[in-house]
């Protein structure tokens, strides 16, 4: 793949007002099929107002959504369209605080297992269907493996990490030996097809990376972005990019928070959109047909964890 540049000053859009989504609310609360939330929690956020803190992490795996209630320490299982099915309470240190989860298995027996992340520790747990710890990556105050994992995957037999302490992505083996170590410029990642994307550094400006984890081969998307933004991937869908971009502007009590998407022509297009709940690591998240979905907090919902599906095109409008 030939690098290019991205220009992500030029274009603005819209959707379609006739273009019909899929959405759902999860409800937030104290009772048992509702995911905890404090609405009095001071976020110290750049980006604006403070936000409640509640669930941290959020993923489609099997046929079903798993959503880490951090609150309520357990990870809860719904259907497709959002009914309460199941919990499982994890029994986890009360220092500890779920953060970003997958599933998958390790050693010889390949146990299936559950891999979270501590939010407030280096630590990866590992815990078997029950809730229990049966294994862990890292240590309480030691931080010669992970210093502050923030996202995690299970991809052939290996996990990977996201340490945005180290700025590294790190790889164990199915028995928990690290391996390679890749140096990433995001707080977020996936793997499709045997590469790992994400952001880097690329020739002295942020890209998009296409990592190759069996060949080694590396391609780039270049990025150029206004001064005062940040950006970070997303997620990546069938042939599309999605890079997430954070506009300030001075005086402005809120920033604004625009998701671009990249098409397999270099072309480019934005969607102006809600800034993704403060408390969520896991933003955006991709159920089994491919479809990508962004999980929003509405403060006129305050009850209400939506799950709201993006489009599959952007429509590009001038303005």
């Amino acid at each position: 793949m030939k690098s290019f540049k991205i220009g992500l000053s030029t274009l603005f859009l819209s959707l379609a007002a006739s273009m019909s989504l899929y959405a759902f609310d999860l409800s937030l609360g104290d009772g048992e099929k509702s995911l905890g939330i404090k609405t009095t929690h001071n976020v110290d956020e750049p980006f604006g107002k403070p936000l409640p803190w509640g669930p941290t992490s959020a993923r489609f795996s099997g046929n079903s959504l798993w959503v880490a209630d951090t609150l309520k320490n357990r990870i809860v299982e719904y259907d497709p369209n959002g009914t309460y099915k199941n919990a499982i309470t994890l029994k986890m240190p009360s220092y500890s605080t779920i953060g970003d989860f997958c599933f998958g298995y390790f050693g010889d027996k390949k146990e299936k297992a559950l891999f979270v992340c501590d939010d407030d520790n280096p630590i990866i747990y590992i815990f078997n269907s029950s809730g229990n710890i049966i294994n862990q990556i890292g240590s309480l105050n030691t931080r010669t493996i992970l210093m502050r994992p923030c996202r995690i995957e299970f991809y052939d037999g290996k996990i990977f990490v996201l340490d945005i302490g180290r700025s590294n992505i790190f790889e164990f083996n199915q028995y928990l030996n690290q391996g390679r170590a890749i140096v990433t410029y995001a707080s977020n990642f996936t793997i499709e097809n045997d590469t790992l994307i994400h952001i880097v550094e690329y020739k002295n400006k942020k890209a998009i990376e296409w990592y190759n984890l069996k060949s080694g081969k590396r391609d780039y998307y270049e990025l150029d972005y206004p001064k005062d933004s940040e950006i970070d991937f997303v997620s990546i869908n069938k042939d599309m990019a999605y890079i997430g971009e954070i506009l300030f502007e001075e005086g402005a009590s809120q920033a604004q928070y625009q998701i671009i998407q990249v098409d397999n022509k270099q072309n480019l297009t934005r969607l102006n959109t809600n800034y993704p709940v403060s408390f969520m690591v896991r933003s955006f998240i991709k159920d089994k047909a491919g479809k990508l979905y962004q999980i929003k907090f509405d403060e006129t919902k305050p009850n209400k964890l939506t799950i709201d599906q993006l489009p599959d095109n952007f429509k590009e409008s001038e303005g």
